[in-house]
């Protein structure tokens, strides 16, 4: 039986505002060579509000026990990882103001390194997607055929279909290929929904596919190619290294 579940987090954005303006709270967790520095992530709690969410993960991860003010920004993001979708949300986290100081920063257990950055070198940091590099609405590129169905017709928390077809095993086969890690499998579903959508379950057949990519700053680091669109959404191991080499090729 088909079993899909859902998971919130929260992504923390924690800063002061001092003399010079606004500063941000970076993050790197142990061990440092795996993680690049980020701000404070941590999943929600059964049955626990998004409110306690932020004050138990930022206690947890920075030492630091009350904000100034938690600002909510609103837009949540939406992520599909086989049977497995990930609602992430945004909030800004005021720690210091010119005449209220920062209390010290006690690092958890899991947290290797931080630092305190500029607006601009934050950014620079953890908004990678938008600065030096180009990508498409898919993600990057998509090189596996077979992954079809699972990339059109399965969205977080049921399935797209738009011809109305009534034969289960087409809902089956693209519930198997969102958890099918096996090209060649997915392959074998794929061939099988296409006979199934000619016999007249549909009048849209997949017969090819395209894919698409995008340009990329030679700063970003440990970006590796996605093979299919299980995996293609997963960029928390990429970094911004502004002291990299140019490639000679």
């Amino acid at each position: 039986m088909y079993q899909f579940s859902l998971q919130h987090r929260v992504r923390v954005y924690v800063f002061q505002v001092g003399e010079i303006g606004p500063r941000f709270l970076l993050l790197r967790q142990k061990p440092a060579a795996e993680w690049p520095f980020g701000p404070v992530v941590g999943s929600v709690g059964v049955g626990e509000h998004l409110q306690d969410t932020i004050l138990r993960e930022v206690r947890e991860e920075t030492g630091i026990e009350k904000p100034l003010h938690v600002i909510d920004l609103r837009q949540p993001s939406k992520e599909l990882f086989g049977d497995v979708g990930l609602v992430e949300w945004p909030f800004a986290y005021q720690a210091g103001a010119p005449h209220h100081a920062v209390p010290k920063v006690v690092p958890g257990p899991r947290i290797g390194e931080f630092l305190w950055l500029d607006f601009e070198r934050a950014f620079d940091r953890i908004i990678r997607e938008t600065h030096h590099a180009s990508f498409d609405s898919s993600g990057v590129i998509i090189l596996d055929p077979a992954d079809y169905l699972n990339q059109h017709f399965l969205v977080i928390g049921g399935q797209k279909n738009p011809d109305s077809w009534k034969n289960p095993r087409l809902s089956e086969i693209i519930q198997a290929q969102a958890r099918e890690l096996d090209a060649g499998k997915r392959l074998r579903l794929l061939k099988e929904a296409v006979e199934i959508l000619r016999g007249g379950e549909s009048h849209v057949v997949p017969l090819s596919w395209g894919s698409s990519g995008g340009m990329m700053d030679y700063r970003i680091q440990n970006f590796h190619v996605p093979g299919s669109e299980q995996i293609v959404k997963q960029f928390e191991h990429v970094w911004w290294d502004p002291d990299a080499p140019m490639p000679k090729n």
